[in-house]
């Protein structure tokens, strides 16, 4: 009898699946060989075969915080993942300078094909995970959305659809560059009010007429910056009202959180709460007359 099988539909499945097993042994590993565990772990997928299905390079990041030799880190994790791993690959290689590099077994790989038709739809349905916030599209809301736009949210709603079979308890997240002092916003509030023509054409026009009382009445009150800002974000308002229910009716893809930048963090004062918590915990330094995170302190190579 000769079985065809569609693969296709669960082989992103499959990999999300191997990518959590390899972070899951490489935390594992991490700690029992005293590193300190990090909150993330890249799992990449080599262009050359060669190079094994997955590799990651940990060992990289960490050489720089315990002044240690990449490979030397490499050698020692390889050996914490050969002990721990559960069938799982063929091979587990060390590359220079660093990398290690991951090669399915295909054993593994013929059980998951046994589980997939014994499964079906149930197949890589997995226990609950953490919380995961997907943000998409996020377009300045300066005009309608163009085809790359919406490329991107239907991306984002098929990988937030992935993650929650995959157990993971997901938010879809649209995030609105609507400050008032932003240069988007600043330029949307002279066109607003007659004076600019970079985001001008025959949409922005008619909702320019919608909001036309509000701008009259902030051309009263503000001028010169506070008035285009204003304005701008007056008329903001009113396209991503459009952008909502365009996503909403025509996509139909829908968002848990629409978080506007003005409201929602400049003026509850988000920003300035986070930088003096980083001051405080000395997570930032002065220079150049500009502040920096220090991130080298967390595996990157420079801040």
């Amino acid at each position: 009898m000769v079985m065809y099988f569609n693969f296709s539909k669960n082989r992103v499945k499959i990999k999300l699946m191997i990518r959590q097993e390899i972070i899951k042994l490489v935390r594992k590993a991490v700690k029992e060989a005293g590193f300190r565990v990090p909150e993330i772990v890249e799992v990449e997928r080599p262009e050359d075969e060669n190079h094994g299905d997955y590799s990651i390079n940990l060992a990289l990041q960490l050489a720089k915080t315990f002044k240690m030799a990449p490979k030397q880190i490499a050698d020692t994790l390889r050996s914490h993942i050969l002990n721990l791993q559960p069938g799982i690959f063929e091979k587990v290689e060390v590359a220079e300078p660093g990398f290690i590099n991951f090669f399915l077994s295909q054993d593994y790989l013929q059980k998951q094909v046994e589980k997939i038709t014994k499964e079906k739809d149930k197949f890589g349905q997995l226990k609950k995970q953490g919380k995961i916030n997907v943000e998409s599209v996020s377009a300045n809301p300066t005009g309608p959305l163009h085809i790359g736009n919406g490329r991107n949210a239907f991306a984002g709603d098929v990988i937030s659809n992935v993650l929650q079979k995959a157990g993971y308890q997901v938010t879809r997240e649209y995030f609105v560059n609507d400050a008032k002092g932003s240069k988007q916003i600043q330029e949307l509030g002279k066109t607003a009010v007659g004076e600019g023509t970079v985001y001008l054409n025959a949409y922005l026009r008619s909702r320019i007429q919608k909001s036309n009382l509000k701008i009259q009445n902030y051309k009263s009150k503000f001028k010169n910056k506070n008035l285009y800002g204003e304005a701008g974000y007056v008329l903001a308002q009113v396209v991503q009202k459009d952008t909502k229910d365009f996503l909403e009716k025509k996509l139909k893809i829908k968002f848990d959180k629409w978080v506007s930048e003005e409201k929602d963090i400049y003026q509850k004062s988000k920003v300035k709460k986070v930088f003096n918590w980083l001051k405080k915990n000395n997570l930032v330094y002065e220079k150049e007359g500009a502040w920096w995170l220090k991130t080298s302190q967390f595996g990157s190579e420079r801040d």
